[in-house]
């Protein structure tokens, strides 16, 4: 793609997944680790930064973007297939626009920042339900968790910080 802007890979390394959000078509790319090619490419409407894989690597976590939506892939025999979508809100012009996502499986919850209003989104994995939604004082780029989870670490290119979070709140 013309910006591949963020890459995961999953927890075994066999796979990479990238996101290409630029001017032209697109897409989340499967790249095979080992052989280090592409396996499958699938086109989106829109997407940005955010991308998370299951631990169990069957599932690919992807931001949509302006949609407002979080895409939710199956990942099987090297290809990846839309399952789901997990709506923030009603599409552009609403201005939502997911960020960067983290997962924390034991709790079943997705953390997801955005950078058009200014919000995190806790989901609840199971039921695809907003579970919480918190301001921030500017928008976001990505978040990541602590290895122990109780801390949820956001960067805010807007405010030029890293804001902590304690996801027992």
């Amino acid at each position: 793609g013309d910006l591949p802007l963020n890459m995961a890979v999953s927890r075994s390394q066999k796979w990479i997944a990238v996101t290409n959000n630029g001017q032209s078509v697109q897409s989340i790319q499967l790249i095979d680790a080992r052989s280090e090619k592409v396996v499958h490419t699938a086109i989106v409407n829109k997407s940005w930064y955010g991308l998370a894989f299951s631990s169990d690597e069957k599932w690919l976590y992807a931001s949509g973007g302006n949609d407002n939506w979080i895409l939710l892939f199956s990942v099987a025999s090297g290809k990846l297939a839309l399952y789901d979508s997990i709506p923030l809100g009603k599409k552009w012009p609403e201005k939502i626009s997911p960020a960067g996502i983290t997962l924390d499986e034991k709790l079943n919850r997705l953390y997801v920042v955005t950078k058009e209003n200014n919000t995190l989104y806790v989901i609840d994995t199971r039921t695809k339900k907003i579970v919480r939604e918190m301001p921030l004082e500017a928008e976001a780029f990505t978040c990541l968790l602590s290895p122990s989870k109780k801390d949820l670490y956001i960067s805010l290119w807007g405010a030029n910080k890293v804001l902590i979070v304690d996801t027992k709140e």
